[in-house]
């Protein structure tokens, strides 16, 4: 299931046209919504704890782009319940059955402070250039490669990132050559982890040239 789409859907078809008795609109929840660190040996292409670290980030990414912040989202779950790699409901938690923080951990607190109370302004699909491109697929228009802009005036976030697309493909990496939302000058690259990048180097008309992986990485106004 795609929550962002399962969201987007019963939001504006649920949410938005019921009305209760009392004349409010019925409040939407997404609760237990989580993924599982799996054992190598589970599957071909296991969540990993990076993967587990991308998904948490891009669940509320996505989240805001949905319905603005208007549908609360609840992860499962905080904690690892159990030391077994070999068992699901072990490997869910944010942190391990120690009190380790893994990936995702860190992750939830790098976007929660990207995302803030920035609403979702748009996703960013004009004059985008991917390399290496695909026959027959636009990668901006089918999603796989996103850049979604946050904020307004001059607070300002974009995040960007490569969705699968493709079972065979979950690690996509590639070029993305775009017009940057605010001043190159005023920017500042921070990768999934909070770890500050350096810019890429400024093109012509404020246009720069991102390396994209699975893992969000952000640009935010100064």
């Amino acid at each position: 299931v795609s929550v962002p789409v399962f969201m987007n859907h019963l939001y504006k078809n649920f949410t938005c046209r019921r009305t209760l008795p009392d004349g409010r609109h019925p409040v939407m929840y997404v609760t237990e919504v989580g993924w599982y660190v799996q054992h190598p040996g589970g599957r071909q292409a296991p969540c990993t704890e990076l993967v587990q670290a991308a998904y948490f980030a891009r669940l509320y990414l996505l989240g805001r782009a949905a319905s603005n912040g208007a549908v609360p989202i609840y992860w499962y779950d905080f904690q690892n319940d159990g030391i077994d790699p070999a068992e699901s409901e072990h490997n869910f938690g944010l942190i391990r059955w120690d009190f380790s923080p893994k990936p995702a951990y860190q992750a939830a607190a790098v976007v929660a402070s990207m995302l803030r109370n920035r609403p979702f302004a748009k996703a960013i699909r004009e004059n985008v250039t991917v390399s290496p491109a695909e026959q027959n697929r636009d990668l901006i228009r089918s999603g796989i490669v996103k850049l979604y802009l946050y904020g307004k005036d001059s607070d300002r976030m974009l995040a960007a990132w490569t969705a699968q697309g493709d079972p065979q493909i979950w690690n996509r990496k590639c070029k993305v050559t775009f017009t940057l939302p605010f001043p190159y000058e005023s920017a500042e690259l921070t990768d999934w982890s909070g770890k500050q990048l350096s810019m890429p180097k400024k093109l012509d008309g404020n246009r720069i040239e991102l390396e994209l992986d699975f893992l969000p990485k952000y640009i935010t106004q100064k």
